[in-house]
């Protein structure tokens, strides 16, 4: 308990060790993106894209300006 008392206010009880990041020695390299996968990949963002746009033109079709 004395060294409760000799504590200032604030101050933390018990010093924690301070973690940090070690670079990794090994970098592994990123895979190649499989070619059709990617093609796949971008019609559905295309796709989504299109229909995003005719749901915010409203029902009409034409543009709210």
């Amino acid at each position: 308990m004395s060294a409760n008392k000799q504590r200032k206010a604030g101050q933390p009880v018990c010093r924690k060790p301070r973690l940090h990041l070690v670079p990794s020695p090994e970098e592994r390299q990123r895979p190649e993106p499989d070619p059709e996968l990617k093609e796949v990949l971008d019609d559905m963002r295309r796709r989504y894209r299109v229909q995003r746009e005719r749901i915010g033109r409203g029902d009409d079709g034409k543009d709210a300006a």
